[in-house]
């Protein structure tokens, strides 16, 4: 079985343990993280299936929207206020279509969420992980998201199949 087979067998796993988490129905903070990580799921099948295809920059690009939905998951489950949920958990379809987010909520991005989650020392072990990831990677991945330098180069010569592996795991 290679790596991509793996990595479905893996999503596909972690996707039955969500949908049976007795969790699932447990008010809007619960709803939002398992939101949060549907979301994260869903885009790492989309960077496999993108990465089978070989359209490399459109998976880098999606690899980071992946690795801040699993950020947020973490960061509404321990750190978020009451009020912070809520803000996030009712917004309007004008807000969500508009993309006009609370002063609050919009704040939040990838490095201020890891820096709350500091704080919560049950997970010190995952915070040290997303912060390792985020001071290595979160700039590259930037450079590709904004059309920066690494997505003409990835454009043009693509990604070595250790580059490929290191994103599928």
């Amino acid at each position: 079985m290679d790596l991509f087979e793996q990595s479905l067998r893996m999503v596909n796993e972690l996707n039955q343990e969500l949908s049976q988490s007795e969790f699932v129905d447990g008010g809007m903070r619960l709803d939002l993280v398992y939101q949060c990580c549907d979301i994260s799921i869903e885009h790492g099948l989309a960077v496999k299936t993108l990465l089978e295809a070989e359209l490399f920059t459109s998976a880098l690009a999606l690899f980071r929207t992946q690795f801040e939905s699993m950020v947020r998951a973490y960061w509404i489950l321990f750190a978020a206020t009451d009020e912070q949920v809520n803000e996030l958990g009712m917004m309007n379809s004008i807000e969500q279509f508009t993309l006009k987010e609370h002063k609050s909520i919009s704040r939040f991005t990838a490095t201020p969420m890891i820096e709350a989650l500091k704080e919560i020392q049950e997970i010190k072990h995952i915070v040290e992980q997303l912060e390792e990831f985020r001071l290595f990677s979160l700039d590259y991945l930037n450079s590709i998201l904004h059309s920066g330098k690494q997505t003409f180069l990835h454009h043009t010569f693509g990604l070595s199949n250790e580059h490929k592996k290191m994103v599928i795991k």
